[in-house]
């Protein structure tokens, strides 16, 4: 009997142990848990730096779309036309514009 009990001492000294290791392994990973969202939440706090130029360069980006969009309108009716003035140079009769 003295044997069994040594036994489940010993069972029960290394279960303690392991319990022991593995809440400390999770109270680290809980510190760096914490310490992460904690410069999250500071860097999702502070205010955006005066040299943010984001605001500005999103406008610039639109009116740039817009420019081009505008090009392409423009490039779609010279290209239309594009028939019309190779037939009048070929010919040389004047071809009515659409």
């Amino acid at each position: 009997m003295a044997g069994d009990t040594a036994s489940e001492v010993a069972a029960l000294r290394t279960s303690v142990d392991q319990l022991t290791q593995a809440l400390q392994l999770t109270l680290g990973t809980l510190a760096t848990h914490t310490e992460m969202l904690g410069r999250i939440l500071a860097a999702a706090t502070q205010p955006t730096p005066e040299e943010s130029n984001f605001g500005v360069a999103i406008a610039r980006f639109g009116a740039a779309l817009v420019r081009h969009g505008e090009t392409q309108t423009a490039i779609r009716w010279e290209i239309s036309r594009l028939r019309e003035d190779v037939l009048a140079a070929i010919t040389g009769e004047p071809q009515a514009r659409s």
